[in-house]
Parts: structure tokens; C-alpha cells; sequence
């Protein structure tokens, strides 16, 4: 290519290696040492065998960094190399392990979170008992299952990434709660038939507020409704206690495992909502952000389709077994 008049920054992007190396490998060409450039090159692919490589998934897969010493809880390039070398010495650049990682099947991505305060015994079971009799009961009683939460959005809540000079890594200092912040609190409930019910409220969420939800939704159906939350101390009041015993069967709330959002679809609505709107949009005020976060859940509100496809979430599985369409 070099020859043929190809410059060395074109060569560099085709093979996907530095202008360097092409300035040396054309110089040993010339000089008849073209072997140079296998001496040059120890990262070759055929230096981890198969086993090697099926292990190396297995690890990834299957374990963290800190189990093998590591002061880290995800896998990088860096830490799978240095993995490398310690388990079958072979020192590879943190870039070749990254091809290495991705002829494996690997990919970076964001990791889901989970408590270490959570019970496993307990997830288990409300997947695989306490749902399933919660929906059957529904199926019987004639009940719509809705799965609840409240999330805040607060003026100044940024997600994603930002533009900034090549090179230089821009830098966001994050605050805590600021005095006089506009934060508005968002309630939802969602169910496996795509409905999508939701309120904005202005300070704090209190149970006044969500039995104000829970009427609200209530008078969306004739049906009961059976909402599912999480044990946030609101959800556990007195009053609401005492507002589900006069519902007299129109208003069930069932609970799920402390510690276990990833149990509840209705996460996901935050999710677009907050990352996916209004992360994304040009708020000057209060005004702003309510109006968007309105037009958010509007939307994903005519949406029933949307709505379904956040149950098909693979955590989420345990609710479409037990409650298919």
C-alpha cells in the first residue's frame, strides 16, 4: 500500500494501528528486514490458545475483578490484561485484550447496580412464589395488577455525555441538594397491558400524596386494582393503611423485597424519562422542566406498545410467565 502510494495516516486507519508503525515497517521493508516486523509484534492472536480464551470468558462471565485481587468491581481492558498476564503470562496491550474480549463476544457496557443489602433468598421467592399467587389471585378476583414508584427530577439533573476540547476531559462538579432548587416528584404506575398512569407533584411526596395517587388510579378502572410498590416508609403509613381497609377490596398494595428495583418494571419509566427526555432537554427553569417531564409521560403514555416491551426486560421475566397476555 505504501508502494502503491498510499500516505501512512490512510495505511494506519485501514490496518487500525499507529502512522508510527507504518513509518517502521516501510523502513524495514527497505532495509530487507521485513521479519522486524514479527519481532515487533508479540501480541500475536495465535499466543492464547483456545482453552486459554474459553477460560478467559468463563472469568469475565462469570466473576468480578475483586475475587482475583483486583481493588475493582468491573472489568476493563487494563484489568483483563493484567488478569492475563498473571493467569497464562502473556503480556498483551490493554487494546489487543479488548479484541481479544470482543472476538469472545464481549462488549463494554453499563452495568446494572445491586444492592449488597438485598436478600437473594427473598428475590427468589417473589419470583417464583409471591408473584405467581398475587397473579392468580388477580386472574381470579378480576383485578388489574399496576407495579408503582415515585422518582424526583431536580432543575440542574444532567445524564449522558457532554461536548468538550479533544483531549481535554471536561468536568461536571455535582452538588447535593441546593436550597431553593426547583425538584418536582413524579409518580407512575404501569401494567403488563401497556397502561401507563402517572402524577407530577411539587415538594415533597408525602402519603397524603400517594393516597391521592392511589384514588386517582383507582378511578381509572372498575375493576380492584392490585398496585405493587416498593417499602419506601410512605407506602407503609398509617393513613394508608387505614385508606387501603376502607377501599373494601377496591385498592390492594402487595410489596416487593427491600432492596430490589430491579424487580419493578416502573424503573424503566424513569429511565426514558430522565435519561432518555430530560437529560437531553434545554431547561432554564422550573417551568421548563415541568413541561417537559409532562410531555414525556404523556407520550410514552400513548404508548402502549412502548410500555409492554419494558416487561420484556430479561429481569423482568417472572412477570410475563406468570402473567402472559
Amino acid at each position: 500500500m505504501r508502494a502503491g502510494g498510499y500516505t501512512a495516516a490512510f495505511i494506519a486507519g485501514t490496518l487500525g494501528v499507529s502512522p508510527n508503525s507504518v513509518y517502521n515497517w516501510a523502513r524495514w521493508a527497505r532495509e530487507g528486514r521485513p521479519a522486524g516486523l514479527d519481532d515487533k509484534r508479540p501480541e500475536r492472536k495465535s499466543a492464547m490458545d483456545e482453552p486459554m480464551r474459553t477460560e478467559l470468558a468463563g472469568i469475565i462471565e462469570s466473576t468480578t475483578p475483586e475475587e482475583h485481587g483486583f481493588d475493582s468491581l468491573l472489568w476493563t481492558r487494563e484489568i483483563a490484561a493484567a488478569l492475563v498476564k498473571e493467569r497464562f503470562g502473556i503480556s498483551f496491550s490493554p487494546k489487543w485484550v479488548g479484541r481479544i474480549l470482543t472476538d469472545l463476544g464481549f462488549t463494554p457496557q453499563r452495568p446494572r447496580y445491586r444492592s449488597d443489602r438485598a436478600d437473594p433468598a427473598a428475590v427468589e421467592r417473589w419470583r417464583t412464589e409471591t408473584f405467581p399467587a398475587i397473579a392468580a389471585q388477580a386472574s381470579e378476583e378480576g383485578a388489574e395488577i399496576f407495579f408503582g414508584d415515585e422518582s424526583a427530577i431536580q432543575l440542574g439533573f444532567h445524564a449522558g455525555t457532554t461536548w468538550g476540547k479533544k483531549g481535554q476531559t471536561p468536568v461536571v462538579t455535582a452538588s447535593g441538594p441546593v436550597g431553593g432548587r426547583k425538584t418536582i416528584m413524579m409518580v407512575s404506575a404501569i401494567s403488563r397491558k401497556g397502561q401507563l398512569r402517572f402524577r407530577l407533584h411539587s415538594g415533597s411526596f408525602d402519603a397524603v400524596a400517594f393516597i391521592d395517587f392511589c384514588k386517582r388510579l383507582m378511578a381509572t378502572t372498575d375493576k380492584p386494582v392490585f398496585l405493587i410498590v416498593d417499602n419506601a416508609r410512605v407506602h407503609h403509613a398509617k393513613i394508608v393503611k387505614a385508606f387501603e381497609a376502607q377501599a373494601e377490596g377496591r385498592l390492594r398494595l402487595f410489596y416487593l423485597p427491600s432492596y430490589s428495583p430491579q424487580l419493578n418494571p416502573d424503573e424503566l419509566v424513569w429511565n426514558t424519562v430522565k435519561n432518555g427526555r430530560m437529560g437531553k432537554a434545554v431547561l432554564r427553569n422550573g417551568g421548563d422542566m415541568h413541561r417537559v417531564a409532562l410531555g414525556a409521560l404523556r407520550s410514552l403514555q400513548k404508548l402502549p406498545e412502548t410500555v409492554k416491551r419494558l416487561f420484556s426486560h430479561p429481569e423482568l421475566t417472572y412477570i410475563t410467565a406468570a402473567q402472559p397476555e
